[in-house]
């Protein structure tokens, strides 16, 4: 196996090849991307390792792009929970895809956008226009609406969340995207009150053993497997 855990042999790759090819027209959708946030709060710091663990697992079912939508916000998310600034976040998911990608070229594009947006509506508009030929699921569309919310939002949970769920596409997967990215950035205290007492610290997860499950215990499970990782890289 090489460094990302990828089978070296040729036998093993092909096999590994047809699983995430193989009548596989989603291997550049959001699928990966919106599944990986935990290896970025147990990688919590580490933005290369926290890249690396949503290669291993994204590589399994995409390719290409949607190998990179994972690999950058898993990497931002990780970041998030050392540094404060936006601008430094980026810098630290950017360098995890290739940089001769279509990913990479768009997200530089969404990053300018985010910064000099007067409105959401600047950058609802922006993304309609600019991604009109994706397919409403395509990850570089939606990592692009993620992205800039992010940036325009200059911090605030609020302001991020609601603009990429007004660009419309995938409401739900970038709200959550975007939620994981400014939750770990501003911290439990940077959410407001209003966003957390109707949760009532509960869960319905529809998942065997965690239905229905406190939210505080899962930032606890969270929090150990951190711990793990962090002694594993020791």
């Amino acid at each position: 196996f090489n460094q990302w855990g990828r089978a070296e042999d040729a036998d093993a790759i092909l096999r590994e090849s047809r699983v995430n090819t193989y009548l596989n027209p989603y291997r550049e959708w959001i699928g990966a991307q919106i599944r990986v946030d935990a290896y970025g709060y147990a990688a919590a710091g580490d933005p290369h390792g926290a890249a690396r663990l949503a290669y291993r697992d994204a590589s399994l079912s995409h390719v290409k792009n949607g190998v990179y939508g994972a690999m950058f916000f898993c990497a931002m998310i990780a970041a998030a929970f050392v540094s404060k600034d936006v601008d430094e976040l980026y810098a630290a998911a950017i360098r995890e895809v290739p940089a001769e990608s279509r990913f990479h070229e768009a997200m530089e594009r969404a990053f300018q956008i985010g910064k000099t947006a007067g409105s959401r509506e600047d950058i609802v508009r922006w993304c309609g226009a600019e991604f009109a030929s994706c397919n409403a699921v395509h990850t570089i569309n939606n990592a692009a609406v993620c992205l800039s919310s992010i940036v325009f939002s200059k911090g605030s949970f609020e302001q991020a969340v609601t603009t990429a769920v007004a660009c419309g596409l995938d409401t739900d997967c970038n709200g959550a995207t975007v939620g994981s990215v400014m939750g770990a950035l501003a911290g439990e205290p940077g959410i407001p009150g209003h966003w957390k007492r109707p949760m009532n610290d509960l869960l319905y997860s529809g998942i065997p053993g965690y239905h229905p499950v406190k939210i505080s215990d899962l930032a606890k499970l969270s929090m150990e497997q951190s711990q793990k990782y962090n002694a594993a890289q020791r």
